[in-house]
């Protein structure tokens, strides 16, 4: 089955701007992430490869921004590394 949704157009440079926010290396963007390989980062970074949701939910968190302002190209790449930051999560209850 093929996926015909639209590629957001500025979701990889959206994800650097995360990893820049964070100031971290893509070696522990991707243990941030809990993926095996930080390969993975520069795949999603450069626009090779779309992350899944649950990705995309992991930088969303990590970059303390909502993960509809990352996929949303209504919310440009300026006003999304305004919002870096501006989002306080609550933890869930252990």
């Amino acid at each position: 089955m093929r996926n015909d949704h639209p590629k957001p157009k500025h979701l990889a440079k959206k994800l650097w701007h995360i990893r820049d926010y964070l100031r971290v290396n893509k070696t522990k963007m991707s243990r941030l992430l809990q993926l095996n390989r930080a390969t993975r980062i520069t795949e999603y970074e450069n626009g090779k490869h779309i992350p899944p949701n649950e990705v995309v939910l992991r930088y969303a968190r990590a970059g303390k921004v909502h993960m509809e302002d990352i996929v949303d190209d209504e919310v440009s790449v300026e006003d999304f590394r305004k919002l870096l930051g501006t989002v306080a999560y609550k933890q869930p209850a252990k």
